[in-house]
């Protein structure tokens, strides 16, 4: 009996593998049922209970007459029977247990599968993302114009873009370098033949990072010799190990084209510089070196107005006040005084309207003025500028002179037939007034005063003849200005005011004496014409590098801004009584000398500077 209850209180091994693991091994909660030990039992019980009642039975309606040896002999088939029945339901238990422990094996086996199907599921998953950044990488590649493409460690290509692909011939999936090379022939920059060896794919695969390294190449698709600027660089793995190598190819035909035409260009600039301008010549190759290292500055904004980039130009540049450590920050928190402002507006409009906007622009810092281009793109805004304050000086310069030049075409072409019939008026008032009453000859006197006041504006009309013919000889300024002086001196004297002189040892310069006492003869009638009685007038003379310097310098109230644009220009004057003529000439006559007439003026006066070249003087 204790052996029947301790089998019945075993416990199913499926049970206890669904108690071991939440919800028995599978989503559903596991019913209640019975072992087959359990059954095994029940059958074991219905079994005995049968044999005994057919014992009891059996001896209840046997013949009380037969022998103990017939009664012994039916009780021992009887246990036997049962004992053979006892046994195979023993050999059955064992049956159905191991059919259990079969089940369970199975429903373990099931759960390892559900197991295994969830990774395949990721690593499928897994596989899709992997593909997913694939196929984006490769429409990067195809879409730069570039020719782009990997190659393995095994010197295969197993990658290349469209331009590549196309350029190459790259048919199959997978083509060897030494494939392309046999197809290709490539030349060094010096027209002499490339080995295969040193090709970068082949280098960045030992290592090395090869940088725009120029070859020449006749590709098998066109035939054509193209100039092509080549990089390579060594691919790695999170160990740093070489698993490939990456290479760019960029076609600089057009641009080697371009050079060879701006250098034919240059070339033809200099010659024809070299014939008109002498002193060009000599400076040419220092002008030359300072264009080629010029570059203009820019700088990148994005949407949100930061700036992205700034290249070293801008924070070379005047009046800009951008460095590198700007970058990331808002350009209007920079400058918070433009906005509002027009250049403010106009970059907005720019960007909301999506159309380049180009304008020039004052610097805020100085009086720089900037040539500003605006060019948007779908991330912000370039940013591209020039100075062009120096432009914009010899542009007003080459306006004055053109109007200089109508002056002076046209004194040269009417002065000489207007002069003529005033001499003749001239010469019948003097006749009639030695003739005429005391009182008529006042009027005379007028007249002809008149008449040689018309007549020293039409001397002035000429000294503004363009084809005027001067003697350039080498002049000593300070002799012509102390021959000068007694004249000066006496009209000063005559209007009250002074003359100071402030002459420095200074080397000849080629000049015509005449025209240099009528430039003095204007510039210092100016000064004092502009001072009150009591002024100084004070002339001077200095060496500033490779320059001689003659100024005349006054203590008037200076000339007024709206004037001093125009200077120069005929008949522009801030006198009652001038004809604005006598500047004028100083120009004409600084032209013709080959020296450049620069003014200084505010509320304590104005100094004009006569600069004349040694380098005039040398050629």
């Amino acid at each position: 009996m204790g052996f029947l209850y301790r089998l019945l209180k075993k416990k199913n091994p499926a049970e206890q593998t669904a108690r071991q693991q939440p919800n028995g091994g599978n989503s559903q909660k596991p019913g209640r049922r019975l072992s087959g030990y359990s059954w095994l039992i029940i059958m074991l019980g219905i079994f005995l209970y049968a044999s005994l009642w057919l014992f009891v039975w059996h001896q209840s309606n046997a013949d009380y007459h037969r022998t103990i040896a017939e009664t012994s002999q039916e009780t021992g088939f009887i246990l036997g029977a049962f004992m053979a029945s006892l046994f195979i339901l023993l050999f059955c238990g064992l049956l159905v247990n191991r059919h259990e422990e079969m089940q369970a094996q199975n429903r373990q086996l099931l759960m390892q599968k559900d197991e295994i199907c969830a990774v395949n599921d990721k690593l499928v998953a897994a596989n899709a993302a992997v593909q997913m950044e694939k196929d984006r990488l490769s429409a990067l590649i195809n879409s730069i114009s570039d020719e782009v493409w990997f190659a393995d460690t095994n010197k295969r290509i197993t990658l290349a873009n469209q331009a590549s692909a196309q350029e190459f011939d790259l048919s199959s999936a997978e083509t060897s370098i030494q494939d392309i090379a046999s197809r290709l022939t490539v030349l060094r920059p010096d027209g002499s033949p490339r080995p295969v060896e040193e090709s970068p794919t082949l280098r960045a695969l030992q290592g090395e990072v090869v940088r725009n390294e120029q070859v020449i190449i006749q590709t098998p698709v066109s035939g054509h010799w193209r100039h092509r600027e080549v990089s390579a660089n060594p691919v790695r793995d999170a160990d740093g190990n070489i698993i490939g190598a990456v290479r760019v190819v960029r076609d600089i035909t057009e641009r080697k084209a371009m050079e060879e035409e701006l250098e034919r260009h240059r070339d033809q600039l200099q010659t024809l510089v070299e014939e008109q301008v002498r002193e060009i010549k000599e400076m040419n190759s220092e002008m030359t070196a300072i264009f080629e290292s010029i570059s203009d500055p820019f700088y990148v904004l994005d949407k949100q107005w930061r700036l992205t980039y700034i290249n070293k130009a801008v924070e070379q540049a005047a009046g800009i006040r951008l460095i590198k450590t700007h970058i990331g920050q808002n350009i209007w928190e920079l400058f918070p005084d433009l906005v509002g402002g027009e250049l403010y507006q106009q970059f907005h409009e720019a960007c909301a309207e999506n159309q380049p906007i180009h304008s020039i622009f004052k610097s805020t810092v100085n009086e720089t003025l900037f040539d500003v281009h605006l060019y948007p793109y779908d991330n912000g805004l370039f940013v591209y500028f020039r100075d062009v304050t120096e432009q914009k000086k010899y542009e007003a310069e080459i306006a004055r002179l053109d109007r200089l030049n109508i002056i002076g075409e046209m004194a040269a072409s009417i002065g000489h037939e207007v002069r003529n019939p005033m001499t003749t008026v001239r010469g019948y008032l003097q006749r009639f007034a030695r003739k005429a009453d005391l009182a008529d000859r006042e009027a005379f006197a007028l007249m002809i005063e008149e008449i040689d006041r018309a007549n020293a504006i039409i001397t002035e009309f000429l000294g503004l003849a363009k084809n005027k013919t001067v003697t350039l000889i080498l002049t000593d300024l300070n002799t012509v200005i102390r021959g000068l002086l007694p004249l000066l001196r006496a009209d000063a004297f005559r209007r009250g005011n002074m003359i100071e002189l402030e002459l420095e040892d200074t080397p000849e310069v080629l000049a015509d004496e005449k025209e240099l006492r009528q430039c003095l003869l204007n510039l210092v009638g100016n000064g004092m014409d502009a001072m009150p009685e009591g002024g100084k007038v004070t002339i001077g003379t200095a060496v500033v590098g490779s320059q001689v310097v003659m100024t005349v310098r006054d203590h008037g109230p200076g000339i007024p801004p709206e004037i001093q644009a125009k200077l120069g220009t005929p008949f522009i004057t801030t006198k009652e009584t001038g004809t604005g003529l006598g500047v004028a000439v100083c120009y004409r006559i600084a032209q013709r000398h080959k020296a450049t007439i620069e003014v200084e003026t505010g509320p304590e006066g104005t100094a004009v500077h006569f600069i004349f070249s040694l380098k005039n003087k040398a050629g």
